[in-house]
């Protein structure tokens, strides 16, 4: 749990990042 926080923040950091993440979780951090 202490991850997915953690990820969110990045990606907020990061737009190449956040990109990434966004496709692994659709709708999930946003």
């Amino acid at each position: 749990m202490s991850n997915v926080p953690n990820i969110r923040w990045k990606a907020n950091n990061s737009g190449s990042f956040g990109k990434r993440d966004r496709m692994a979780s659709p709708g999930g951090y946003g």
